[in-house]
């Protein structure tokens, strides 16, 4: 079933559903927060949007480090009760963040900031410190995965594994490094690896300061 049907069936003809609309936000350190409702997979995604300041009390949430990908507003989602378009990467990380039988709260900026509004989004990059440091945790979110995306997680700890002994060692080179980790530069497990290592949210300047906030 599309997404299109899918919201057809639940909430009626799509036609009249109305467009879902940003209200202003109130101040300086106020931002929004995204709470994902329960779903199943082939569900359309249902959101609710809340505003929250930093002054005040909030609930935890989960923030999202990712890529845009190709800036196109082509994913339909529901968003309190409303239609509003986003990115089809956007689309995936709340189908991945999803639960079945709870809610999830995260902030994501490509719906959680009004992209339409220049003004809000230079106020809400500057809160980006305050946003990532407050979250309960980030989730880096690479994308969807290949067929080998599993092999190349469980890679990195046999490295990270090899690289401490080495360390102690006094002496860390390829070459030691391929024979710490039982292998060679074209086994699967490294070819898996630097096809990870070559996506793209791997290249953005903004990667250092969300992770280490």
């Amino acid at each position: 079933m599309s997404h299109a049907s899918s919201v057809t069936n639940t909430f009626g003809n799509l036609d009249q559903i109305p467009t879902f609309q940003y209200d202003d936000l109130s101040g300086p350190s106020c931002i929004r927060l995204l709470r994902i409702l329960p779903g199943k997979d082939g569900d359309i995604v249902q959101c609710q949007c809340s505003p929250f300041s930093f002054q005040g009390p909030r609930p935890e949430y989960t923030a999202i480090s990712y890529t845009w990908g190709v800036v196109r507003y082509t994913e339909l989602i529901v968003l309190n009760g409303k239609q509003h378009l986003t990115t089809k990467n956007a689309r995936e990380v709340l189908e991945y963040m999803r639960c079945g039988d709870c809610q999830i709260t995260i902030w994501i900026d490509a719906i959680c900031i009004n992209q339409d509004s220049i003004p809000e989004r230079d106020s809400q990059v500057r809160l980006m410190g305050s946003i990532y440091s407050h979250a309960q945790q980030t989730m880096i979110w690479l994308g969807t995965a290949f067929n080998d995306s599993d092999m190349a997680i469980d890679f990195v700890p046999v490295i990270q594994k090899a690289l401490d002994i080495l360390e102690e060692s006094g002496e860390v080179t390829d070459k030691l490094l391929l024979e710490a980790t039982a292998s060679d530069a074209k086994s699967p497990q490294w070819q898996a690896l630097q096809r990870l290592l070559v996506r793209p949210w791997f290249q953005r300047i903004w990667v250092i300061q969300e992770v280490t906030l």
